[in-house]
């Protein structure tokens, strides 16, 4: 039985799905919508993103003039961790693309910010990602209202270029498995025009 951990406002780069959503529920901003600044805080993840961690920035240091996948969750487990590792290596077999990705952990209840930082690192060193940050929002949350994230989604998922939405996908609980992962990375291969990492192996 997977292990669920609740989180507090933590975030990270990645994916979006084609069957991965849940029919009648409806997450973050619709399809052709451009984000406006959205503040972050890095806690954990890919050491070349331009941040370093515990800095404060809008997130279109990360995904602005860029194709690039977001979740955001309020909860994570083992197949989070495992969509995670997906676009792990989409990025690696998508070099030439300038691919980018955070993951967004958005829980309930309003942890410290160590709290956060220590759940963003445990993530990263489940899944061994090094191309994907991990924040949290920042002290300002400029954005974050603007964000309309639904807290029955589990994961909210948006597959964006320049930070305009192209797929926007909400999961309900227990809906991100084994297929709506590969659901998801197929939607992103077929919007953001990348190679799937299902048809490389040995990739890093």
């Amino acid at each position: 039985m997977r292990k669920l951990v609740r989180l507090g406002l933590v975030m990270a780069i990645v994916s979006g799905a084609g069957d991965a959503g849940s029919a009648d529920l409806e997450s973050g901003p619709p399809v052709n919508a451009k984000l406006a600044c959205l503040d972050l805080v890095k806690c954990a993840g890919n050491k070349d993103d331009g941040r370093t961690v515990g800095e404060e920035f809008c997130h279109h240091r990360l995904i602005n003039e860029r194709r690039a996948i977001v979740i955001y969750a309020h909860s994570v487990d083992d197949n989070l961790a495992a969509l995670i590792k997906k676009i792990d290596a989409m990025i690696a077999i998508n070099r030439n693309t300038q691919l980018a990705s955070y993951v967004a952990l958005v829980g309930d209840n309003a942890d410290p910010l160590n709290e956060y930082a220590e759940k963003a690192k445990h993530l990263i060193e489940n899944t061994r990602a090094t191309r994907v940050s991990v924040v949290i929002p920042g002290k300002k949350k400029n954005g974050w209202d603007a964000l309309k994230l639904n807290k029955d989604a589990a994961l909210t998922v948006l597959i964006m270029t320049d930070a305009k939405v192209q797929v926007s996908h909400a999961l309900a609980p227990g809906k991100l498995n084994p297929n709506t992962i590969s659901a998801i990375v197929a939607d992103a291969v077929k919007e953001l025009k990348l190679v799937s990492p299902e048809s490389t192996s040995g990739s890093s």
